[in-house]
C-alpha cells in the first residue's frame, strides 16, 4: 500500500539519524487504518506523513458486531469489474427476491471478492505490478484476461513463474516431438499397417477415430497351435471347431514393426531427454531472473536453525549480525504453539458465538446463555454428540480453551518461559545477508557439534555456538505453526503419510483389478474417478506432516499425488490389460453392451468421459484405455476447473442468504489451490503420453492439447477464481523436472518392451506351410465359416515385461523364438539404450543426492545467486514484507499476529491492511481481549515473554523514506498539502 511516496533524488532531506543509534520505531507507526487519519498528497513527490490512532478496545462482543456489520473500506472505484458481479447482483439477486438489506450485503461480498481474493494492479507507473490486498490510496484494477505477458506472473511468486513458463516451453517441446513422429503416425495409417486400418475409419464412434494413427491392428488369422491351452487366452482369441470338438483355433496378429519406426521413436527419445536437461537449466536462470526482478525477504533475510534457547532478546541478535552488515527487522520464535493454538481457538469459537447470537441478545462469557436443564430433549442430544454445536455447548468449549490457557501460562511462567527455536535476521542491504551467509555458513557436523576451524571465536554466538544458518525462505510460505519441529518428529509424520498413501495406492490398483475381471469399462471409469479424488486424499496425508515452509509441504504433496496418479493412470492400466489386447480389442456384442452402458453411466457422468463408451471395436484394448484417460486431460479435467463447481456453490446459492457480511465474505474466499497439484496434472499426462508414445504417437498430440488448454484455463482461474497462493520458491518446479526425466526414462524402457513384444499374440510359428506345417483350410466354428492360415504355431510368453526380464532384449526369448531377425537387432539397441538411461537418470538423482548430501555434512552449501540489485530493503515499502509470526484461522480474513506490535513498521513488514473499523491491534494475539485477566496489562514484560520477539530497526540513514508522527505538524496545516 503506497503510504509513502518517494522522495526524489535531490529534494532536500531532514537530518539523519546519527550513525550507530539504532531504535526501534514507536508503537503506532504503520498503515492507518482509514484514509481519515492521512495527510495525503498527490504526485509532487513529497513527503507523506501520518499517524495511526491507538484503538479504543472494546469488549469481544462489541468488537464482533463492529466488525460483522462493517461494510467494505472505501476504496478508488474504478469501472472495471467481473461479469459475474454483473449478473449476480443484478438478474440474480432479483430471482432470488433478496431485499435490500440483503441485496447490500451481497454486494458488499463481491467487492470483498473483487478487491481481497483477486489479484489487483496498480493503475499507472508504466507496467502492471501487483498490488496489495485491499489497496486503497492509488488506483487499482483486475488483471486483464487478454492484455497480460509473461512478466506478469512474475509478481505472482517464482513458483507460479516457473509453472506457466514450464507449460509453455513444454508446449513447444511436445510441438517438436509430435513433429517428429509424423512419419510413425502416418505410417501406422497407411496401407502397410493393417489395411489403412480400415474398420477405425468406418466407425462413426469418436473412440474409433480417435486411434487412427496408433498401432492398432485387426489384420488378424486364425492358426493351429500345437501345445496351446485355452486356460491361457481370453475367450475372444479363440474358436473351437463346430465339426470337430476339442480342435480349437488361436488368433495371430500379421503386423509387424519397420526399421523407421523405431528409429523415430528411438530419436524422440534423445530429443526429449536433450530437452528437458536445457529446460531445466533455462528454469534455473529463469529462477534467478524472476528473483532478481522482484525484490523478496529472502533477498535480505537468513534463518539461524540452532539458536541458544535463553537467546529471546533481538538486540542480542541485531549486535551480533551487525558486523556483516545494517540490521532491518530481527524475529525470535519460541515453542509456543501450544499458547498461540489456545489463542486461535478462543477467538475461532467467539466468531462462531457472535454468528449465533440474534440481534439485540446479550452475552457475557462468565455467566454464558441458557442453563442446560433449559434446553429441549433434541438440543440435548444434538450437544452431548457433537452433531450441531449450539451456543451452549460453544460456550462450555470457550470455557475450557481459556481454562487451558491459564494451565499454559502458569506453567510457562514458573518454568521460566519459552526457548527459542528459530531466529530471522533481515538486513537493509543485500550485501549484509551475502556476507553473513559466507561467513557463517559451515558443515552440517560443525554446526551440530560447535566445532569449526573455519569459524573464528568472534564469528560465534556467544563466542561458542557455530550457527547453523540458511537463506530464509518467503514470510508468506514460512509455515508459523511447525517452525518448531524437530526433525524426529518430522520423519515420523512422513512415514504414517507416506504408509497411508500406499495403502491407498495398492488398495486402489487391487479394486481396478478386482472390476476389471468384471467388466473392463467399469474399470476405466474407477480409474477417471480416482484420479479426481486422489489430490484430495493426498493433501489430507499431506496435512499430518509437519513442514517448517510451504514449499517443502508443496514437494512433499507433489509426490505423492504424482507417485498416486501415475501409478494409476499409466501402469494399472498396463497391468490390468491382458497383453493380446495390446494391439486390438474384444468385439462386445450388442446386448452385453447395452447391459454395461446402463450399469456404468452414472459412473461415467461424473468422470465426463462418455467417450469410453463410443467405441464399437475396441472398448476393452489398451490403446482405447489411454485414449480415454488423454481425452479426460485435455477436456474434462480443464472444464472441471473452469466451471468451478464449489466457488458457484458458494458466491451464488450460499452467500446471498447468508445473514451477516462476515460468513458473506467466507463465501467469496475463492478455490483454494497448489502448485503442486498443478504439476502434477501435467506430468501425470506426460507420463501417460510417454509410456504408450511408442505404440500411440498421437499421444503427443493430446499431450500438446492438453498443456495449451492447462496454459489457457489456469491463467484464467488465477485471475479470476482461486484464492491467492503462497509465494512459494522453486522446490516444486526442481522435483517436477527430476519427475519429467523420469517420464523420459518410462518412454525410453517401455518403447524397448513395446518392440519387442510385437506381435502380441503369445504365438511363435514354428513350422511354415511350406515346410510341413499345418495348410490353410476352411473350418466351420461358432462365428460361422473361418479361413486360417498356414503353419503349426506353439504357445510363447511375449511378455517380457510381466516376467520381470530387463532389459528387453532378444536372449530372453526362451526356446520359442517370435522376433524377426530385424526386430531382434532394433530391440537389442533400444534395450542396451534404456538400460543407460536409468544408469544415468537414477545415478543423477540418488548419486548426487547422496554425493551432495555427504558433501553438506562438512562444506558449507551456500552459495550466492543472482546479482545484487543495490536497493535497501526499506526502499521496497508495499511491496514486501518481513519475517513477522502469522496464523491463518479459517473464516478470518486474516491471519493473527502473534508477537507484540511495539517496536514495528506495520507498513512495511506486513503485505495486508486490516479492513474498516479495524487496526493491526485487532489481529493481534497478544492483546487485552486475548489474554484478559490472565496477564495483566500492567505486566507488559510478562505478556512479551510469552510470544516471539520481533523489533525494527529504522536504517541510519534515511535516503529515500522519512517518517514523522503528525503530532509534530501544526494544528493548522491543511491535510490535503
Amino acid at each position: 500500500m503506497s503510504k509513502y511516496i518517494g522522495v526524489q533524488t535531490g529534494t532536500a532531506l531532514p537530518p539523519p539519524v546519527p550513525v550507530g543509534k539504532q531504535t526501534p520505531i514507536k508503537q503506532g507507526i504503520g498503515r492507518a487504518d482509514t484514509g481519515d487519519d492521512l495527510e495525503s498528497i498527490g504526485t509532487t513527490g513529497t513527503k507523506v506523513e501520518h499517524n495511526l490512532r491507538q484503538p479504543n478496545l472494546v469488549s469481544s462482543r462489541q468488537q464482533q458486531s463492529v466488525k460483522l456489520q462493517a461494510p467494505p473500506q472505501s476504496y478508488v472505484r474504478d469501472d472495471v469489474t467481473t461479469l459475474d458481479r454483473k449478473f449476480a447482483t443484478g438478474i440474480w439477486a432479483k430471482m432470488c427476491r433478496l431485499d435490500e438489506h440483503q441485496q447490500t450485503l451481497y454486494d458488499h461480498g463481491w467487492e470483498y471478492y473483487e478487491r481481497i481474493t483477486l489479484p489487483r494492479y496498480k493503475v499507472g507507473g508504466g507496467k502492471i505490478r501487483l498490488a496489495e490486498k485491499g489497496e486503497t490510496e492509488v488506483q487499482t484494477r483486475i488483471y486483464p484476461l487478454f492484455d497480460c505477458s509473461m512478466s506478469m506472473f512474475s509478481d505472482f511468486g517464482i513458483s507460479v513463474s516457473l509453472y506457466f513458463s514450464t507449460l509453455l516451453i513444454l508446449s513447444i517441446i511436445l510441438a517438436v516431438a509430435a513433429a517428429m513422429n509424423v512419419p510413425n503416425i502416418m505410417m501406422f495409417e497407411g496401407d502397410s499397417w493393417s489395411d489403412g486400418q480400415q474398420t477405425l475409419r468406418s466407425s462413426s464412434a469418436l473412440g474409433d477415430l480417435a486411434l487412427i494413427g496408433s498401432a492398432y491392428c485387426d489384420q488378424t488369422a486364425y492358426v493351429e497351435c500345437d501345445n496351446c491351452d485355452v486356460s491361457k487366452f481370453k475367450d475372444t482369441r479363440y474358436v473351437e471347431s463346430a465339426t470337430s470338438p476339442g480342435t480349437y483355433f488361436y488368433l495371430t496378429n500379421t503386423c509387424q514393426i519397420t526399421i523407421d519406426a523405431v528409429l523415430v521413436d528411438f530419436a524422440t527419445v534423445l530429443f526429449l531427454f536433450i530437452s528437458i536437461i536445457l529446460m531445466g537449466w533455462y528454469q534455473r536462470k529463469l529462477a534467478v531472473r524472476f528473483d532478481e526482478k522482484v525484490q523478496t525477504a529472502a533477498d535480505y533475510s537468513l534463518t539461524v536453525h540452532d539458536p541458544c534457547e535463553d537467546a529471546i532478546d533481538p538486540d542480542e541478535w541485531a549486535d551480533f549480525f551487525s558486523r556483516f552488515g545494517e540490521v532491518a527487522c530481527i524475529t525470535v520464535a519460541l515453542d509456543n504453539q501450544t499458547l498461540v493454538n489456545l489463542l486461535c481457538e478462543q477467538r475461532r469459537l467467539r466468531l462462531e458465538i457472535s454468528l449465533q447470537l440474534e440481534e439485540n441478545s446479550s452475552y457475557d462469557e462468565k455467566i454464558g446463555f441458557l442453563n442446560e436443564e433449559e434446553l429441549g430433549c433434541f438440543e440435548k442430544l444434538a450437544n452431548g454428540i457433537n452433531l450441531m454445536k449450539g451456543l451452549p455447548l460453544l460456550h462450555k468449549e470457550l470455557i475450557a480453551v481459556q481454562g487451558k490457557l491459564w494451565e499454559e501460562i502458569e506453567r510457562v511462567s514458573k518454568s521460566g518461559g519459552y526457548p527459542t527455536t528459530k531466529v530471522f535476521v533481515t538486513f537493509e542491504h543485500e550485501e549484509g545477508q551475502r556476507k553473513a551467509l559466507n561467513a557463517l555458513s559451515t558443515g552440517l557436523i560443525a554446526a551440530w557439534t560447535d566445532t569449526s576451524k573455519n569459524i573464528p571465536v568472534t564469528q560465534r554466538f556467544r563466542s561458542k555456538n557455530v550457527l547453523k544458518v540458511e537463506e530464509s525462505k518467503e514470510p508468506s510460505a514460512t509455515r508459523w505453526p511447525e517452525v518448531h519441529i524437530s526433525t524426529k518428529k518430522k520423519y515420523q509424520e512422513r512415514l504414517l503419510s507416506w504408509t497411508l498413501t500406499l495403502a491407498v495406492i495398492i488398495g486402489a490398483g487391487f479394486s481396478v483389478y478386482g472390476i476389471e475381471k468384471i467388466n473392463t469399462i467399469v474399470a476405466a471409469g474407477f480409474i477417471s474417478l480416482y484420479n479426481t479424488l486422489i489430490p484430495i486424499l493426498c493433501s489430507f496425508f499431506n496435512s499430518l506432516e509437519s513442514h517448517a515452509s510451504e514449499g517443502g509441504a508443496q514437494e512433499s504433496l507433489y509426490m505423492k499425488i504424482a507417485f498416486a496418479r501415475w501409478t494409476n493412470t499409466a501402469i494399472v492400466i498396463c497391468v490390468i490389460t491382458p497383453f493380446t489386447a495390446t494391439l486390438n480389442g474384444v468385439n462386445l456384442d450388442v446386448d452385453n453392451f447395452v447391459i454395461i452402458k446402463s450399469e456404468v453411466r452414472t459412473i461415467i457422468s461424473i468422470v465426463m468421459s462418455p467417450t469410453q463408451l463410443n467405441s464399437s471395436t475396441s472398448s476393452s484394448q489398451l490403446l482405447f484405455q489411454v485414449y480415454t484417460v488423454l481425452f479426460a486431460d485435455v477436456v474434462s479435467y480443464p472444464i472441471y476447473r473452469i466451471l468451478d463447481f464449489g466457488g458457484v456453490l458458494n458466491k451464488f446459492f450460499l452467500a446471498p442468504f447468508a445473514k451477516n457480511q462476515a460468513v458473506i465474505n467466507n463465501y467469496f474466499q475463492g478455490t483454494a489451490w497448489s502448485v503442486a497439484e498443478r504439476y502434477t496434472d501435467i506430468t501425470k499426462t506426460m507420463f501417460l503420453a510417454f509410456f504408450y508414445a511408442a505404440i500411440f504417437p498421437t499421444s503427443y498430440i493430446f499431450c500438446l492439447a492438453s498443456l495449451i488448454f492447462n496454459f489457457l484455463v489456469d491463467r484464467y482461474c488465477i485471475l479470476r477464481l482461486w484464492k491467492s497462493h503462497p509465494a512459494t520458491g522453486t522446490q516444486v518446479a526442481t522435483i517436477s523436472l527430476k519427475f519429467m526425466l523420469v517420464s523420459v526414462l518410462a518412454h525410453s524402457v517401455m518403447s524397448a518392451y513395446w518392440w519387442s513384444g510385437f506381435p502380441f499374440d503369445n504365438l511363435c510359428l514354428t513350422l511354415d506351410g511350406g515346410e510341413g506345417g499345418a495348410a490353410s483350410q476352411t473350418v466351420q466354428t461358432p462365428l460361422g465359416q473361418v479361413v486360417t492360415a498356414s503353419g503349426t504355431y506353439s504357445y510363447c510368453d511375449q511378455d517380457l515385461l510381466k516376467n520381470w526380464k530387463f532389459p528387453a532384449l532378444p536372449e530372453f526369448q526362451g526356446e520359442h523364438q517370435w522376433m524377426t531377425s530385424e526386430q531382434a537387432t532394433l530391440v537389442s539397441i533400444t534395450g542396451i539404450a534404456s538400460a543407460v538411461f536409468v544408469g544415468l537418470i537414477f545415478f543423477g538423482f540418488f548419486g548426487s543426492g547422496i554425493f551432495f548430501s555427504l558433501k553438506h555434512l562438512f562444506v558449507p552449501a551456500y552459495k550466492e545467486s543472482g546479482q545484487d540489485q543495490n536497493i535497501p530493503f526499506s526502499c521496497c515499502r508495499g511491496e514486501i514484507s518481513s519475517h513477522i509470526p502469522e496464523y491463518k484461522v479459517a473464516g478470518f480474513d486474516h491471519p493473527f499476529i502473534a508477537t507484540s506490535l511495539d517496536n514495528l513498521d506495520l507498513d512495511l513488514q506486513l503485505s495486508w491492511n486490516p479492513t474498516k473499523n479495524e487496526t493491526f491491534h485487532d489481529w493481534c494475539l497478544c492483546s487485552d481481549e486475548d489474554l484478559g485477566d490472565l496477564v495483566p496489562k500492567n505486566a507488559p514484560r510478562t505478556r512479551s515473554k510469552l510470544f516471539a520477539q520481533t523489533k525494527y530497526y529504522p536504517p541510519n540513514e534515511m535516503g529515500v523514506y522519512k517518517i514523522r508522527e503528525i503530532d509534530n505538524l501544526t494544528d493548522g496545516e491543511d491535510d490535503s498539502k
